[in-house]
């Protein structure tokens, strides 16, 4: 997994924020799949309802999208979406949080903000396995 570190302003606590993965690596230098890509799919939950879904990229929405088809919980905006037990990643990484839901047949589509700039990050870590 490729991270940021984000400082949360209300009260100084530093959370891991996950951009991506890497896919290819050398000495110099390292592919990263970023979860804004298409082929990305993250296995994720609602820090608050623990709501489980898949959070990925919605190239029409052109935003990443967390889908549950759960309707026994409410989503409400600003809830916390981060990676959860069943996904490839370490848990309780943060992907983004809900910015508005839709209904749509079967399913509850949620749009996240992310809480960085995914384009302009100073510096990034990687967690090793």
């Amino acid at each position: 997994p490729v991270i940021l570190h984000l400082s949360l302003e209300d009260n100084d606590i530093v959370k891991l924020c996950l951009i991506g993965r890497i896919e290819q690596a050398n000495e110099q230098n390292s592919h990263v799949l970023s979860i804004l890509d298409k082929a990305s799919k993250i296995s994720a939950k609602n820090m608050r309802t623990q709501v489980n879904a898949i959070g990925e990229y919605d190239a029409t929405l052109k935003k990443l999208i967390f889908t549950t088809t759960r309707f026994d919980k409410d989503l409400k905006k600003g809830d916390l979406i981060v990676t959860n037990e069943m996904s490839q990643f370490p848990k309780n990484l943060i992907i983004g949080y809900i910015e508005s839901e839709e209904k749509v047949s079967f399913n509850n589509k949620v749009v996240l903000t992310l809480p960085f700039d995914l384009y302009t990050p100073s510096q990034v870590g990687v967690i090793l396995p």
